[in-house]
């Protein structure tokens, strides 16, 4: 009976440490919260870095939004949506209860971007608006190998978007960007493209959650975790430094 019950014991230790290691590489490959802008790649220049810190953490102050900037190297086999939630848990982007908070996320060897918008301020930063910022501002940058530029102008265009009236004018699209005028394929199928993948998110939709319980600092002041998720874009860019 002893022996039975030891081997029953020893199966349920060995399950849960295999088990584990799963949800604990889950969290080890998210960057570590330290600032508006988090630079785990190494690719935004140190004085970028801290002059976009600096306008996002005043724009928080002013407004109560949120944005943060995450760039990492690779996510792996993960898929971008599945890692960029996780990301804007563990962080806990956005005010909790008014879920205003919004996680660029840039990654870099994979070449993959994407906009994660809480529910509280997707009525300004839509699926629409959030795939004109990265087609029009910030995969003209990235391709090119500019991600201090990118960051920049996806913020402003972020901050902008959101009603900061103190970003002023954008400054011209960069070369490869579209106006909203430009009748490419692109604009009239990008629309129907995200019809269509509203409509498969929504049954998904009920396990996608950022989880508000997680607090994050901004500068020294504590703001909640956003409890929902909203709009939502994402792209690829491909480097002429980088081999596709």
């Amino acid at each position: 009976m002893a022996k039975r019950l030891l081997a029953a014991l020893t199966t349920v230790v060995l399950m849960a440490l295999q088990s584990a290691p799963v949800g604990a590489r889950a969290q080890e490959d998210l960057p570590r919260f330290t600032a508006p802008v988090v630079d785990a790649a190494n690719v935004v220049p140190d004085d970028v870095e801290r002059q976009v810190g600096a306008a996002l953490e005043d724009y928080r102050r002013r407004s109560g939004n949120q944005v943060a900037v995450a760039l990492v190297r690779t996510i792996g086999d993960r898929s971008l949506e599945d890692y960029s939630i996780d990301l804007a848990r563990e962080w806990g982007v956005g005010t909790r209860g008014d879920d205003n908070g919004v996680l660029l996320l840039i990654v870099v060897e994979d070449r993959h971007v994407r906009i994660e918008v809480g529910r509280g301020v997707e009525g300004d930063l839509t699926d629409l608006e959030s795939g004109r910022i990265i087609r029009e501002r910030l995969i003209p940058l990235l391709r090119a190998g500019d991600f201090g530029g990118a960051v920049r102008q996806g913020t402003d265009a972020i901050r902008s978007a959101l009603g900061d009236d103190a970003v002023g004018d954008l400054p011209p699209l960069p070369e490869g960007g579209q106006g909203e005028d430009s009748p490419g394929l692109g604009n009239v199928l990008f629309p129907l493209l995200l019809f269509g993948l509203a409509g498969l998110s929504m049954f998904g939709r009920s396990r996608r959650r950022w989880g508000g319980a997680v607090p994050i600092f901004w500068g020294g002041g504590l703001g909640g975790g956003g409890a929902g998720r909203g709009a939502k874009s994402s792209g690829r860019f491909i480097s002429p430094s980088m081999p596709p």
